[in-house]
């Protein structure tokens, strides 16, 4: 039972791929603020449901930039999102209008659980080797930030992995819109 048990572990920590994509991802804190509100609005008054949104940007070899997050239609409920082909053919339009590419999805949960469902990781729109899936505790209404509290997933090995706190702080730097260096008199 001993060495079952061991091989298991073995297997567990090898199991996990080595990351892919960019080592570092830049996102504007109006962008992650715009993002929280985008997903909290989804359903009305104290009827809540999960919310989709779609980050997209620039990728420069080892940096992505995030500059926009757009809401597509969807029809969605209080445990969940869909969205159709021509919903998604919209997106792609836009983020080809505006010379970007699709970077990451983000939707909300209800409560504080930010893993992924199943149904989270056949749903997502279309994965590739390195994008990102986030998720929003309780809708996104009590906004995004720190990243850490959301459960931040990357598709490797044909799967997504969630980030550990640390891996989050290591590949995402949030940007401020603005600083004002002046000095006040």
């Amino acid at each position: 039972m001993k060495l079952l048990t061991r091989l298991v572990s073995i297997v567990a920590l090898k199991g996990r791929p080595e990351p892919t994509g960019p080592t570092a991802v830049y996102v504007p804190q109006a962008v992650a603020r715009e993002t929280a509100r985008l997903i909290s609005s989804y359903g009305t008054g104290r009827k809540r449901h999960e919310g989709i949104a779609y980050w997209a940007g620039v990728a420069t070899g080892s940096a992505w930039v995030i500059t926009t997050v757009l809401a597509p239609e969807a029809v969605t409920t209080a445990g969940s999102y869909k969205t159709t082909a021509p919903d998604n053919a919209q997106v792609v339009g836009e983020v080809n209008r505006l010379r970007l590419q699709i970077l990451a999805q983000i939707h909300g949960h209800p409560g504080d659980w930010v893993d992924h469902s199943l149904g989270d990781d056949e749903g997502a729109f279309m994965p590739y080797e390195g994008f990102y899936s986030l998720v929003l505790p309780r809708y996104g209404c009590q906004g995004m930030l720190p990243l850490s509290k959301c459960g931040v997933h990357r598709y490797q090995g044909c799967r997504f992995v969630r980030l550990t706190s640390e891996e989050i702080e290591e590949r995402f730097v949030i940007v401020p819109t603005s600083a004002d260096l002046r000095r006040r008199r």
